[in-house]
């Protein structure tokens, strides 16, 4: 439930949804970690949406 809803604000936040493909590539490509793009993800939701 709180997972459920903790996913459904992120996806609905325009910053998440700009920030997160390009984040999603650099951790792929290697070149930042999962962790660190975790990180920006919830950076990018904080005071937005």
């Amino acid at each position: 439930m709180v997972r459920d809803e903790l996913l459904g604000r992120l996806h609905a936040n325009t910053a998440v949804r700009e920030a997160a493909p390009g984040l999603e590539q650099h951790a792929r490509d290697g070149t930042l970690t999962a962790t660190r793009a975790a990180e920006q993800i919830l950076r990018a939701s904080e005071g937005t949406d």
